[in-house]
């Protein structure tokens, strides 16, 4: 009598496949958590200035050296340089430089505009601790200012990010918008007060 042979089936396994699957899961919720861990603590901006035309009239701030500067830069040129409004100009006059408590300034005439320069003093300005609890100097910059007419623009150096910080919230908790530009490591920063191109630089770097 012949034999019969049976024929053997072997099903296929679904263990490595489930092996695979949770091994993948466990990968990536790996990389989750060190992703939240290592963000837990990082800084997120999240107000940034208005961007939009306007026909407000800029209150020039510099943030340097780690301190804010509380000088209207505008209005401490014209007052220094064109003390009449602009009338009766002493041209050498103009080109001189100035100091003052917080800033020194150079008037320069050049190819037919007149620039001021303005260089923070690095034993002047005010520390971040006196804009943040409100006993800043900028509240004499406020006086007689009017959020509807006036906005802060600020030159922002490298090393003065806190600074700038601090007295954004200032100015803006009594509903002043803001502009900010960078500015060097100096927080050098200039105006163009008379000339073809008057007010077209101003609260602008040059």
């Amino acid at each position: 009598m012949r034999s019969q042979r049976r024929s053997t089936h072997t099903e296929p396994s679904l263990v490595p496949l489930a092996d695979m699957l949770t091994n993948t899961v466990g990968i990536m919720l790996f990389i989750l958590i060190f992703t939240v861990l290592a963000t837990a603590s990082a800084s997120v901006i999240r107000e940034f200035p208005l961007e939009h035309e306007s026909n407000k009239k800029p209150i020039d701030i510099i943030c340097a050296h780690g301190k804010i500067y509380p000088v209207s830069l505008g209005g401490l040129a014209v007052s220094t340089y064109l003390p009449n409004g602009g009338k009766d100009i002493d041209v050498g006059q103009l080109a001189r430089k100035v100091q003052t408590e917080h800033i020194d300034m150079d008037g320069i005439l050049a190819q037919g505009a007149f620039v001021v320069m303005f260089t923070p003093r690095p034993d002047g300005g005010e520390a971040i601790g006196k804009i943040s609890d409100g006993s800043t100097a900028l509240n004499d910059v406020l006086a007689g200012s009017d959020p509807e007419k006036r906005y802060f623009y600020f030159f922002v150096a490298p090393d003065s990010i806190d600074a700038f910080s601090a007295a954004r919230k200032f100015v803006k908790s009594r509903g002043y918008e803001y502009g900010w530009g960078p500015s060097g490591q100096d927080g050098g920063a200039g105006l163009v007060l008379l000339g073809s191109v008057q007010g077209a630089f101003s609260g602008h770097p040059l």
